[in-house]
């Protein structure tokens, strides 16, 4: 079966309940591209702002540049467009999400902002989502 626009496979089993057996086709979401340019900790100069944990320098509070542009950078963490993130902390309030959760959840739409901007859109026309 497939779904336009796209859906999850709980998504798809929970609309047709009568489905006994249901395969995924294609659930994984692409990463986005390593790079400094697509890293949470990039500072406006393009420098790292982790510096440290990307093992570029030992020295805290020191801004480095990575030599191959982050291509393999340990600390990489996707960036998230700041209205996705609005979004998320706003029902994260509504729901009362734990410090745990909210981080959970802000780590799942930086590998899946797609998918976590449907859920937020469900959310705030007061639809339900598994998590709640």
């Amino acid at each position: 079966m497939a779904c336009y626009p796209d859906a999850t496979h709980a998504v798809m089993l929970e609309r047709h309940p009568e489905a006994i057996a249901a395969e995924p086709i294609n659930q994984a979401a692409p990463e986005p591209a390593r790079a400094c340019a697509t890293c949470t900790h990039v500072t406006p100069r393009g420098g790292c702002g982790e510096p440290v944990a990307a093992g570029l320098s030992d020295v805290v509070g020191v801004i480095c540049y990575s030599p191959n542009g982050g291509a393999d950078c340990p600390a990489w963490l996707a960036t998230l467009s700041g209205d996705l993130e609005a979004r998320i902390l706003a029902m994260a309030e509504r729901w009362n999400y734990s410090g745990d959760d909210l981080a959970a959840a802000l780590s799942g739409a930086r590998s899946d902002p797609d998918g976590w901007l449907r859920v937020v859109e469900t959310d705030e026309q007061g639809g339900n989502h598994a998590n709640h």
